[in-house]
């Protein structure tokens, strides 16, 4: 198999120690080690100076934008979003099969 490119993204502050972007850089350390290329964008990446009231709509708008954007600078495989941020890209890529291929990923404990 040849390796991938990887666009992995959430709306969390890059930090490898701790919470959701620990498991993305853990995970995305092993992908490398299989030889795959993988690319982050975090909060940092998104665009800060959005009200916390409105980042649930703001960010998935800007997400998309990112990947259109980075995805025609440079041709990614899959794109990996985190769960709360993935309908717009998915609504997205029905209407537009240029988009990458998405995948959900969803990080917590259940109650």
């Amino acid at each position: 198999m040849r390796p991938l490119r990887i666009l992995r993204v959430a709306d969390v502050f890059d930090n490898r120690f701790c919470g959701m972007t620990r498991v993305m850089h853990l995970t995305s350390d092993e992908l490398r080690g299989e030889g795959h290329e993988v690319v982050h964008l975090f909060r940092e990446n998104l665009g800060e100076g959005c009200p916390e009231r409105l980042r649930r709509f703001v960010v998935p708008c800007r997400i998309l934008s990112a990947v259109r954007r980075l995805h025609a600078e440079s041709r990614f495989d899959v794109v990996e979003i985190h769960e709360p941020l993935a309908a717009v890209y998915c609504a997205a890529r029905v209407f537009d099969r240029s988009l990458p291929p998405v995948l959900v990923f969803s990080h917590g404990l259940e109650a």
